[in-house]
Protein backbone atom coordinates (compact mmCIF):
# COMPACT_ATOMS: atom_id res chain seq x y z
CA UNK A 1 0.00 0.00 0.00
CA UNK A 2 1.43 3.35 -1.03
CA UNK A 3 0.72 6.55 1.26
CA UNK A 4 1.18 9.68 0.47
CA UNK A 5 0.61 12.85 2.87
CA UNK A 6 -1.27 15.95 1.63
CA UNK A 7 -1.39 18.85 3.76
CA UNK A 8 -4.89 20.35 5.33
CA UNK A 9 -5.86 23.08 5.54
CA UNK A 10 -8.81 24.61 7.75
CA UNK A 11 -12.01 26.01 5.79
CA UNK A 12 -11.85 29.25 8.20
CA UNK A 13 -8.48 29.75 7.24
CA UNK A 14 -8.81 28.60 3.10
CA UNK A 15 -12.20 30.83 2.83
CA UNK A 16 -11.44 33.80 5.08
CA UNK A 17 -11.75 36.31 2.43
CA UNK A 18 -15.15 34.70 1.19
CA UNK A 19 -17.89 37.05 3.08
CA UNK A 20 -20.67 34.96 2.47
CA UNK A 21 -21.21 31.14 1.34
CA UNK A 22 -25.01 30.19 0.51
CA UNK A 23 -24.06 26.41 0.03
CA UNK A 24 -20.77 24.76 0.90
CA UNK A 25 -21.44 20.57 -0.26
CA UNK A 26 -19.33 18.36 1.72
CA UNK A 27 -18.39 14.55 0.38
CA UNK A 28 -15.64 14.06 2.25
CA UNK A 29 -16.18 10.02 2.93
CA UNK A 30 -15.84 9.91 6.97
CA UNK A 31 -14.16 13.35 7.42
CA UNK A 32 -16.94 15.53 8.28
CA UNK A 33 -16.25 15.80 11.57
CA UNK A 34 -12.93 17.21 10.89
CA UNK A 35 -14.56 19.75 8.36
CA UNK A 36 -16.92 20.97 10.07
CA UNK A 37 -14.91 21.56 13.39
CA UNK A 38 -12.43 23.45 10.43
CA UNK A 39 -15.67 26.03 9.58
CA UNK A 40 -16.76 26.67 12.87
CA UNK A 41 -15.77 30.48 12.87
CA UNK A 42 -17.16 31.03 9.65
CA UNK A 43 -20.29 29.22 10.84
CA UNK A 44 -20.50 31.01 13.89
CA UNK A 45 -19.70 34.19 12.08
CA UNK A 46 -23.00 33.65 10.12
CA UNK A 47 -20.96 33.47 6.85
CA UNK A 48 -22.58 30.30 5.66
CA UNK A 49 -26.07 30.15 5.03
CA UNK A 50 -26.20 26.10 4.46
CA UNK A 51 -24.05 23.04 4.06
CA UNK A 52 -25.02 19.87 2.47
CA UNK A 53 -23.40 16.78 3.82
CA UNK A 54 -23.17 12.67 3.90
CA UNK A 55 -24.60 10.60 7.19
CA UNK A 56 -22.46 7.64 7.10
CA UNK A 57 -22.12 6.49 10.82
CA UNK A 58 -19.67 3.70 9.14
CA UNK A 59 -17.12 6.46 7.48
CA UNK A 60 -17.62 8.39 10.21
CA UNK A 61 -16.13 5.25 12.63
CA UNK A 62 -15.14 6.68 16.20
CA UNK A 63 -16.23 10.32 14.92
CA UNK A 64 -19.99 9.60 14.71
CA UNK A 65 -20.90 10.87 18.49
CA UNK A 66 -18.32 13.70 18.03
CA UNK A 67 -19.88 14.24 14.81
CA UNK A 68 -23.33 14.62 16.33
CA UNK A 69 -22.09 16.58 19.07
CA UNK A 70 -20.89 19.35 16.26
CA UNK A 71 -24.17 19.13 15.10
CA UNK A 72 -26.12 19.80 18.22
CA UNK A 73 -23.98 22.92 18.97
CA UNK A 74 -24.52 24.24 15.57
CA UNK A 75 -28.13 24.05 16.35
CA UNK A 76 -27.79 25.50 19.96
CA UNK A 77 -25.22 27.74 19.88
CA UNK A 78 -25.67 29.11 16.20
CA UNK A 79 -29.56 28.75 15.33
CA UNK A 80 -29.19 25.97 13.01
CA UNK A 81 -32.14 23.92 11.60
CA UNK A 82 -31.22 20.08 10.20
CA UNK A 83 -33.18 18.73 7.42
CA UNK A 84 -32.96 15.47 5.55
CA UNK A 85 -33.52 16.22 1.54
CA UNK A 86 -36.03 13.41 -0.22
CA UNK A 87 -35.55 12.14 -3.54
CA UNK A 88 -37.43 15.40 -5.47
CA UNK A 89 -34.83 17.46 -3.32
CA UNK A 90 -37.39 18.52 -1.01
CA UNK A 91 -36.29 19.27 2.91
CA UNK A 92 -37.87 18.04 5.59
CA UNK A 93 -37.03 18.40 9.42
CA UNK A 94 -35.02 15.95 11.13
CA UNK A 95 -34.18 15.69 14.72
CA UNK A 96 -30.09 14.53 15.41
CA UNK A 97 -31.13 12.12 17.50
CA UNK A 98 -33.46 10.79 14.51
CA UNK A 99 -30.25 10.99 11.93
CA UNK A 100 -28.21 8.87 14.36
CA UNK A 101 -30.41 6.22 14.25
CA UNK A 102 -29.99 5.87 10.37
CA UNK A 103 -26.27 4.20 9.19
CA UNK A 104 -26.02 6.22 6.24
CA UNK A 105 -28.21 9.12 4.50
CA UNK A 106 -26.66 10.83 1.83
CA UNK A 107 -28.16 14.46 1.62
CA UNK A 108 -28.70 16.09 5.14
CA UNK A 109 -28.56 19.55 5.01
CA UNK A 110 -28.19 22.53 7.78
CA UNK A 111 -29.05 25.92 7.59
CA UNK A 112 -27.94 28.57 9.62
Amino acid sequence: MTTIEVPAVKLDDALKDVPVIDLLKIDIEGGEYHAFTGMMQLIREDRIRRIVFEWNAVMLGADTGRFAAVLRTIRDECGGTLHALNQEGQPSPISIDELEKIPFYPFAVIEL
